[in-house]
């Protein structure tokens, strides 16, 4: 048979084939392309199926396939392992979105995926309490051998990434971005410290591709999903990080924001999701080392909800 990943990636070349497409081939379907002209087939059979799919001929095709093997020898140059949704490597988790990546792209320890992992999150505009909040949780975390997924981002994401590695942790950075590059590149440095502690880089777009506001939503939801359970540093109502924790709240998974004095509230604006969610008692609240500890031990329980939700 084909290679799985040649497949996935010729595929999604064709306009109209997104992963909602590739989502419903299964296994067994892919193990009968075994050329060319079985690849054709099942194109055929997708098209049958969404008529908003581009029509092309097996030489278009072939031309695809060949992109595609550019593509994959291109990332194996650059030691960056690509990962579809029947590999080992692919996180059991991600099974549980709506919409599922087909592909990974992963740069560093891939073990990291499998470990007990919470997200900390939060506004890149973090106050100087915040701050404190993102180390401390960075580093309970570490100590408790929880990986530590965030997305790069300046802010609270920098924070947790940096306390968990100033505490011998692992920590996964997920990116909206494609792997050749660095986003943000202020934190070229952190990116290449994550690498050389164990960790890893993570995205679901291949190199080239550069950052943007779609893409980090998409980034958003991989955090959600890859961890036992979400701690909110400071965001705001409106911000990116509110995907995630809409990710996380829909797998019912355990939610938490730091909770800080009305002062506080009234001077950094990027905090009002942490007063409204704590208000309306949509999340636990953090505010010191046993409270932390406390949710981590609530997260361990998460892996055996989210298999019996796989099985």
């Amino acid at each position: 048979m084909l290679e799985s990943k040649l497949i996935f990636l010729t595929l999604l070349h064709i306009r109209g084939i997104g992963r909602k497409s590739l989502t419903d081939i299964s296994k067994e379907r892919l193990c009968l392309v075994k050329n060319l002209q079985s690849l054709y087939e099942l194109y055929q059979e997708l098209r049958d199926n969404n008529a908003r799919i581009e029509a092309i001929d097996l030489s278009e095709l072939e031309c695809y396939f060949k992109i595609a093997e550019k593509i994959f020898k291109a990332h194996a140059q650059a030691w960056i392992t690509i990962i579809d949704r029947f590999d080992e490597e692919y996180p059991q988790s991600f099974n549980l979105l709506k919409s599922p990546p087909v592909l990974l792209y992963a740069k560093g320890n891939l073990a990291c995926l499998h470990k007990k992992c919470v997200a900390i999150i939060g506004t890149r505009h973090i106050s100087p309490q915040g701050k404190e909040m993102a180390e401390l949780a960075g580093k309970i975390a570490a100590n408790k051998d929880f990986t530590v997924v965030s997305g790069l981002a300046i802010g609270c994401d920098t924070a947790a990434h940096k306390a968990c590695l100033d505490n011998k942790g692992l920590t996964v950075a997920i990116l909206g971005n494609g792997l050749d590059t660095i986003y943000p590149a202020a934190n070229k440095g952190l990116a290449e410290r994550i690498l050389a502690s164990e960790g890893c880089l993570l995205s679901e777009f291949p190199m080239g591709v550069k950052a943007n506001a779609y893409n980090l939503v998409d980034r958003d939801r991989l955090q959600a999903a890859l961890s036992y359970g979400t701690i909110v540093i400071e965001a705001g109502i409106k911000s990116g990080t509110m995907n995630a924790v809409q990710e996380t709240m829909r797998e019912h998974k355990p939610l938490a924001f730091f909770e800080y004095d009305e002062e506080h509230y009234e001077k950094h604006t990027d905090s009002s999701a942490n007063k409204e969610y704590l208000l309306q008692k949509k999340a636990s609240g953090l505010n010191n080392y046993d409270s932390v500890e406390d949710f981590l031990e609530r997260c361990q329980a998460i892996p055996c909800a989210i298999e019996q939700s796989l099985f």
